[in-house]
């Protein structure tokens, strides 16, 4: 996605939601230092504002991103291609794996944003008129509760990776995030392609492994497991760090 300045110069724009539709990467000058009394008074005033609907333009954005700038923040979480297409297919009986993946991806939603750590949102546009991923078509919106909250920035791609048709690359350096903790759709197209790009170029990746959905192909063959073990196999191999959902906390923490 991208705009030109008043100059006309082509600049990439990330959407950081409907209250932040200008470039943020970067805003403001990054927040250094940042005490652990001064991070709970920034998410007091964020959760507050959220409450009482103020600060929506731009004040509640510059209190994300002064937080999100700061030098400990260096890890990030990208929430990949959760579209309606996903539930469409899963609703038409397609088989997928796992079962539970959508409940898991809450769960890390919930564990990042009480962390205080940043959210990335990445979805798949197509151009082709007619497609289910083009932006005019309902299964290209976000599914309920996919949706980016104020201060989570939205790259929108038309590649297999998130890193080939963004500036996701440059903005998490303007961030100093180094680490990137991956869940959504689909494990062995979009997910892993992302996930090699990252490892590629230079960053710590880790998948979560029962936080990314997998889907048979046509026919049903090979089974949405089958494509899911591989494709985690491969990636554990050489690109990324695998874990479950339930060691999230610890990972972020730094303890493994």
């Amino acid at each position: 996605m991208v705009s030109t300045s008043s100059e006309g110069a082509r600049m990439p724009v990330v959407k950081c939601s409907s209250c932040c539709s200008r470039p943020c990467s970067p805003i403001y000058p990054p927040y250094k230092g940042m005490s652990s009394a001064l991070q709970a008074l920034i998410q007091f005033l964020i959760n507050t504002a959220g409450e009482i609907g103020a600060l929506r333009t731009p004040g509640r954005a510059i209190l994300y991103h002064l937080f999100y700038s700061g030098e400990a923040m260096t890890t990030a979480l990208l929430v990949i291609d959760m579209q309606n297409f996903v539930t469409d297919r899963i609703n038409q009986g397609v088989d997928m794996f796992p079962h539970n993946a959508i409940d898991n991806m809450h769960t890390v939603l919930g564990t990042f944003r009480n962390s205080l750590n940043p959210i990335i949102h990445i979805r798949h546009h197509s151009t082709d008129v007619g497609s289910s991923l083009h932006p005019d078509s309902p299964l290209s919106q976000p599914v309920k509760g996919f949706e980016e909250k104020p201060g989570e920035p939205v790259f929108v791609k038309n590649t297999s990776s998130a890193f080939s048709s963004t500036p996701l690359l440059a903005y998490l350096n303007n961030h100093q995030i180094t680490r990137c903790i991956v869940m959504g759709a689909v494990a062995g197209f979009c997910v892993t392609s992302t996930v090699r790009s990252g490892a590629d170029a230079g960053l710590n990746m880790t998948v979560i492994e029962d936080a990314v959905i997998s889907f048979a192909l046509k026919e049903g063959m090979p089974e949405a497991k089958t494509i899911l073990d591989v494709t985690l196999a491969l990636l554990a191999a050489d690109f990324a760090t695998v874990i479950p959902t339930k060691r999230l906390s610890e990972h972020l923490s730094g303890k493994e």
